[in-house]
């Protein structure tokens, strides 16, 4: 049995890809390039996002601070249609019921995720939001492993839910255990390169977690 399971935010708990994916390419037709599909976005998918953006445009010499906000724009316009991860609820209220303490690390802003989660009805399933300040999606391994070792949580009894590799790479800065979903951003192929479990539903969390 787990004693606590740090969730990912974006592409885990939130199903989120494919409005992502429309906002990057609604910024390309604003200057005028060709349009990524799903692949192409795994592929390119990385942390920190600016290092997305740099392979997108193929140039380090870009004003990070005005594509944040042109996703950020375009990402507000499409939130009223983004759902939860099918059995995200479930699946939280299954380890609620279990006793374990559910964490959010993300790199996502945590004012905006904070206000997400009481907006989907699920803030009572958590114990913290642990996010970033700002909308540049950096790393969260230094976050997560300050609040582990504040917790004094036992990595044995630990667990990571994500969808990137930066979720695995997470995982294994705390030396915990790791379990990647493959409907987020970066896809069945890329994840099963980590050797970790790659589930294709949260549905398949409650054979995990017993």
């Amino acid at each position: 049995m787990y004693d606590v399971v740090f969730w990912d935010w974006n592409g885990t708990l939130l199903d989120d890809c494919a409005a992502s994916l429309s906002c990057v390419n609604e910024m390309l037709d604003e200057t005028g390039e060709s349009h990524i599909d799903l692949e192409e976005y795994y592929l390119l998918m990385d942390t920190p996002i600016m290092k997305f953006y740099t392979g997108l445009y193929g140039t380090n010499e870009l004003d990070f601070d005005k594509i944040s906000h042109s996703f950020q724009t375009s990402y507000e316009k499409r939130l009223k249609k983004i759902k939860l991860m099918p059995f995200a609820r479930e699946a939280l209220s299954r380890n609620k019921n279990l006793g374990i303490e559910q964490v959010i690390v993300t790199s996502a802003k945590a004012d905006a995720v904070e206000r997400l989660v009481c907006q989907y009805g699920i803030r009572g399933f958590f114990e913290d939001i642990i996010g970033a300040d700002d909308h540049k999606a950096a790393s969260k391994i230094e976050r997560a492993a300050q609040y582990f070792n504040e917790k004094g949580y036992n990595k044995n009894r630990a667990m990571m839910v994500g969808d990137t590799l930066h979720d695995f790479e997470t995982a294994s800065a705390l030396g915990i255990d790791c379990v990647l979903i493959t409907k987020g951003h970066q896809g069945e192929k890329i994840l099963k390169k980590c050797g970790c479990t790659v589930i294709d539903s949260l549905y398949e969390l409650s054979v995990i977690i017993k």
